[in-house]
């Protein structure tokens, strides 16, 4: 087992044990009739537990506890976490550490654990009832310190209710993939949910295109509840179930920094707090070239925060319209049609909470909201009122997403954020889109490369070399152009550096350009060797991945500048399927 990277962090000396632990989404929320309390979940048949079924409607939860009992291996865990939960790295060298993040040993009557039941629209069609078919929540820890709270859960430990079709398993591939995810997302300031620890089963293996080992993910967050939680009562019409959630989310989930006081009753405020986490992540996603792949419903985190990482990747060749999703044919989730796609899962959710919204400040009025249910002409009062507050509320999202994304693309040119600037990274995009050229080997040349003033041509060739695929780098009339084009745009560039002193500009663009992406070719590298026993590079990539900020991580030269910068026409655009 090896942590991500050695450099010290600084942590309080506490133990799991002190920690306080609380099971707050259980205390308040509805269970599983079936399994109803954590006493009937001691006496519970492993039919009730791990078969799927479709639970009774209003549940918002099954208590349940974790099948695998195979015995593993801590392969790395998060220093970050670590920090984030206020436990001692050395914590991690523990039994009970390690057993907690495979789910072993739970003590049901201190922790509660509990599947989660939601709901989706996927790929725009109704799924019906999905919910967390290979994930336990455990508990929920507190950082004594700074008072977050994590729910904490492990994915990958059996089939639940909820499995559907589906085996309860993760494979190491697909663990790896969200493992690193996580934490590349973190280091780059990009809302995101958190990767605790991941763990190698031994001997056990699950079918996907191929037999693939599998593993166990810990993951941390500070709810896991999603849009497609509010789906499920929502399409089913259950109305105390909505406004138990809702108002549960507005009492322990949305408190910290909620942005959608003074406008409304407290369900429009809900939606605007939702909107607004959900564009701040969003603007972030389309500056660092993030696609998740699959932006259902189900996948869309109230809290606004980056989850469920499946056929996701980072930018490789500026391409707008790539999906990294081989299934997504009508391009669906591409990188261009989040911001979009996010704004229909946000109706969804204006959907669910119609009734409630449209009652305005009667809503707590129980004769009313009767009245209100019952009475067509009401209802469509409801809805004209829910869809006007929508469309504003889409309109600020957009703003938000328009203005965060372009003050951070303006920062990665090193340039103020005004008129002139933003122009100019439209115009670097459109040389990156219109000759098939690399995305972030474009801002790592700027940062990191010396390019003096009166050099354009010679500083326009190399970044074309940094930046081209090994397909279109020997046409000599693509070249030039694109050269060219390079060279008019840096001279327009220094124009506007000129008044900036260098050292700040510098800086300026070092602490928002990464010098290393997580791109989806180096996964692919990662869990070949994987596959073949080795988790060298893995534990490399990953002290990468956890400072991409970094000029170099003690590597060779030769490595470093490979993972960091290699394109070609096998190594950009890979797509993956859903599959994990």
């Amino acid at each position: 087992m090896r942590k991500f990277f050695t450099r010290s962090i600084q942590t309080m000396s506490r133990k799991l044990s002190d920690l306080p632990v609380s099971s707050t989404f259980t205390e308040n929320l509805t269970p599983d009739p079936v399994v109803p309390t954590v006493d009937a979940l001691k006496h519970a048949s492993d039919e009730m537990l791990h078969m799927p079924r479709k639970v009774n409607d209003g549940a918002l939860f099954t208590y349940m506890t974790p099948s695998m009992k195979a015995e593993s291996k801590l392969l790395a865990y998060s220093p970050s976490c670590m920090k984030s939960l206020g436990l001692d790295e050395s914590e991690a060298e523990t039994d009970a550490f390690q057993k907690l993040v495979v789910g072993k040993d739970i003590d049901v009557d201190k922790c509660c654990p509990w599947s989660q039941c939601y709901g989706g629209f996927q790929f725009g069609d109704w799924a019906g009832q999905l919910g967390d078919g290979r994930v336990v929540s455990l508990c929920e820890l507190t950082n004594p310190d700074t008072k977050e709270r994590y729910e904490i859960q492990v994915k990958g430990v059996g089939r639940t209710p909820y499995s559907r079709f589906a085996d309860g398993m993760a494979v190491v591939r697909s663990s790896i993939r969200e493992h690193l995810c996580c934490e590349a997302l973190h280091a780059l300031n990009v809302p995101t949910t958190r990767s605790l620890a991941i763990s190698t089963l031994d001997g056990v293996a699950a079918m996907r295109e191929t037999v693939e080992p599998c593993a166990i993910v810990c993951r941390m967050a500070p709810s896991w509840i999603r849009i497609g939680t509010f789906d499920l009562p929502g399409v089913n019409g259950n109305l105390e179930s909505i406004r138990k959630l809702a108002d549960y989310c507005l009492d322990h989930v949305l408190t910290k920094d909620f942005q959608g006081r003074g406008v409304g009753n407290r369900y429009e405020q809900l939606l605007r707090d939702v909107a607004f986490r959900n564009a701040k992540s969003v603007a972030k996603w389309q500056v660092y070239g993030f696609m998740n792949g699959v932006l259902n419903t189900d996948n869309t985190s109230i809290l606004g925060l980056s989850m469920d990482f499946g056929p996701f990747s980072f930018m490789d060749t500026y391409n707008p319209s790539f999906t990294p999703n081989h299934d997504d044919v009508f391009l669906r989730y591409s990188y261009q049609r989040q911001p979009s796609i996010i704004i229909w899962n946000l109706a969804k959710l204006a959907s669910a909470l119609l009734e409630f919204i449209g009652a305005k400040g009667q809503v707590d009025d129980p004769q009313f909201m009767e009245k209100l249910h019952n009475s067509p002409e009401l209802i469509s009062e409801a809805h004209e009122y829910t869809l006007q507050v929508f469309e504003n509320i889409a309109k600020e999202f957009l703003s938000i997403v328009r203005e965060d994304y372009f003050q951070l693309m303006t920062a990665r040119l090193g340039l103020p954020d005004d008129a002139t600037a933003r122009k100019q990274v439209i115009d670097a995009l459109d040389i990156l889109e219109n000759y098939d050229l690399d995305y972030p080997n474009f801002f790592s040349f700027l940062t990191r490369v010396k390019v003096e003033e009166g050099d354009n041509s010679s500083s326009a060739e190399r970044l074309f070399d940094l930046c081209v695929s090994s397909f279109n780098k020997n046409n000599p009339r693509f070249r030039n152009e694109a050269i060219g084009k390079f060279e008019g745009w840096l001279d327009a560039y220094h124009q506007l550096c000129a008044e900036i002193p260098e050292v700040t500009r510098l800086n300026t663009m070092k602490s928002v350009n990464p010098h290393f992406t997580l791109r989806n070719w180096v996964l692919e590298e990662v869990n070949k060797k994987a596959y073949e026993g080795d988790f060298d590079l893995f534990h490399k990539v990953a002290k990468m991945t956890a400072s991409p900020f970094e000029d170099s991580w003690g590597f060779s030269k030769d490595f470093e500048d490979t993972y960091c910068y290699s394109t070609g026409p096998t190594k950009s655009q890979i797509q993956c399927s859903c599959s994990s």
